[in-house]
């Protein structure tokens, strides 16, 4: 499994843009749980990108940061449009697209995940956002926890606080940083 992505807490675009390292930090813990090896990959180029892609041995990518429907975000710059791995040779198991998915074309999943496995990439409504893979991710994990009842919804509010506690940590930091340089 390979899960492509950056840290961007301390960039100050974190604060104007979505972010989704929280997201990163609970498909670790999920694929820690499962025991599936992985590797991270922050700030991939697109040279990498074809690599992982055209990977036989690699079923299962996660491409975290930012993009759209059709594409993925390496650099301010930079999309990688999904369309360039339209072909058999990019064939994956699973393909989890944990950005923000707008606009038109079709997703990295559609192009390289069969048809039998598409829905196991999508949360259960079929629209892709951060927030609504993230979720899926979080019920996976009461899944393999086997939580029911309160249990689940104690864990559920666990990850919605990581999601909320971590950029508020963050947040104080660049407002003492910004009160520091200011005085």
């Amino acid at each position: 499994m390979v899960v492509i992505g950056k840290n961007e807490y301390f960039s100050p675009s974190f604060w104007v843009s979505p972010n989704y390292d929280t997201d990163l930090l609970i498909v670790v813990e999920y694929l820690r749980m499962i025991g599936r090896p992985y590797s991270i990959y922050y700030e991939a180029s697109i040279e990498t990108i074809d690599e992982i892609m055209a990977d036989k041995n690699i079923k299962t990518v996660f491409f975290f940061g930012h993009g759209r429907r059709h594409g993925f975000a390496i650099d301010k710059g930079n999309v990688v449009d999904y369309c360039r791995y339209d072909d058999p040779k990019y064939t994956k198991d699973y393909v989890y697209q944990i950005h923000c998915n707008h606009g038109k074309g079709k997703s990295l999943v559609e192009y390289v995940v069969s048809n039998e496995n598409q829905p196991q990439c999508l949360p259960e409504h079929g629209y892709m956002s951060n927030l609504t893979v993230g979720e899926m991710f979080v019920d996976k994990i009461i899944a393999l926890k086997q939580q029911t009842g309160y249990k689940a919804e104690v864990t559920r509010l666990k990850y919605k606080a990581i999601t909320l506690v971590i950029p508020l940590i963050i947040l104080l930091v660049w407002t003492c940083v910004f009160f520091w340089m200011v005085s």
